[in-house]
């Protein structure tokens, strides 16, 4: 997932979309992404492209009225991943951490990786568990190893976020 619609941008089809990585160069490679609304996805071409403050702003082609973007409020926009450039090692994509296996300081499993919590300070691995969903700060405080290769994360200090 590259970046999320936030809203519906003045009158003419165009959408307001908060990119996770502003200096990822993806769309300069690709105009079609994948537009994910729950269940459905849908291929979608991008017609126009401009930064604004802390984000982008983009217009589908067959989206041409304030009312038609604002049905793209909250969806995911994605690239298939054979687009995505190979990362150096040690550095990973956010979607590959979902169904990670989180254990705490003595390699006790905690749960799985349920997704990704992405707030404007911080990211958080969201994982649900017996007593309810924790939410991880992508912390090295609180995140002391992510392997994603072992399908694992391993994770301390966790009595700070209970």
């Amino acid at each position: 997932m590259l970046g999320v619609v936030q809203r519906a941008h003045g009158l003419r089809g165009e959408v307001r979309a908060k990119w996770f990585n502003p200096r990822s160069m993806v769309l300069e490679k690709v105009r079609q992404v994948l537009v994910r609304r729950g269940d459905q996805c849908d291929a979608a071409v991008i017609r126009s492209i401009r930064p604004v403050d802390g984000g982008l702003v983009l217009h589908f082609d067959g989206i041409d009225t304030r009312e038609q973007a604002e049905t793209l409020r909250g969806a995911e926009i994605a690239v298939p991943r054979s687009v995505l450039p190979k990362l150096p090692a040690g550095e990973h994509y956010q979607h590959d951490l979902a169904g990670l296996c989180v254990v705490d300081q003595n390699g006790i499993e905690i749960g799985r990786v349920e997704s990704i919590a992405d707030y404007p300070s911080v990211q958080c691995l969201v994982v649900p568990t017996e007593k309810g969903s924790l939410e991880i700060p992508m912390l090295a405080r609180y995140v002391t190893d992510l392997d994603v290769d072992k399908g694992r994360v391993a994770v301390d200090n966790l009595d700070e976020l209970l």
